[in-house]
């Protein structure tokens, strides 16, 4: 286990995960804070823009080119953030508290993986913390698949007479598939990995 130990790749994982982590616990700080102090003064502090899919069916190529053989798939919008505060509270509220709950699960993802890494760091492989650690992170990954759709029906909602108008539609899509399969794949090894801390406890009952 010494090599364990004194891993490059193990103590470079771990400084990462730490950055991480001091990174989200920023974010659930200053997300709040700046949305309050927004909603409640006159001063923009951040100049920030949201993005959004939309339809692109009034995207067309100019009438010369020739379009036979090409079509556009996707377009974005963007709308100025400190202008939805201002006009569409609701919607600035929304949006913020989707950010501090998406930003909340990663911080609570990114804890346990830091603990784990901590473990192996001190020779603690196979513990049930790590057993029930993996389950969870692989429970917050399937929490973070509907953020992004939830957020589109957040937008669409106040912004709805004014897209009618200029007949631009938001992309509602779905759930964030490659969240699920990273979830599920993270679950899985958390099963494998509970039945090799099974496994590992069997054999010291037989020694």
């Amino acid at each position: 286990m010494k090599e364990l130990q004194n891993s490059t790749a193990l103590r470079i994982s771990y400084y990462l995960v730490t950055l991480a982590w001091i990174s989200t616990l920023c974010g659930l700080i200053l997300i709040p804070v700046i949305s309050i102090l927004t909603l409640t003064t006159d001063i923009e502090l951040i100049d920030s823009k949201l993005t959004f899919p939309i339809n692109t069916e009034v995207i067309l190529f100019a009438p010369e080119n020739n379009t036979h053989f090409m079509k556009i798939e996707s377009a974005q919008a963007s709308a100025d953030l400190n202008y939805i505060a201002e006009n569409y509270a609701r919607a600035y509220l929304g949006v913020s508290f989707l950010a501090v709950i998406s930003i909340l699960i990663i911080f609570y993802a990114v804890h346990l993986l830091r603990n784990m890494i901590r473990n192996l760091r001190e020779d603690e492989v196979f513990i049930p913390y790590s057993v029930i650690s993996t389950k969870r992170i692989a429970i917050a990954m399937l929490a973070l698949s509907p953020a992004e759709w939830i957020y589109r029906i957040i937008l669409k909602t106040p912004f709805e007479s004014y897209l009618q108008s200029n007949e631009v539609v938001i992309d509602i899509g779905s759930a964030d598939f490659g969240f699920i399969s990273v979830g599920l794949l993270i679950y899985i090894l958390g099963l494998i990995f509970e039945r090799g801390y099974q496994q590992h406890e069997e054999l010291k009952l037989t020694v």
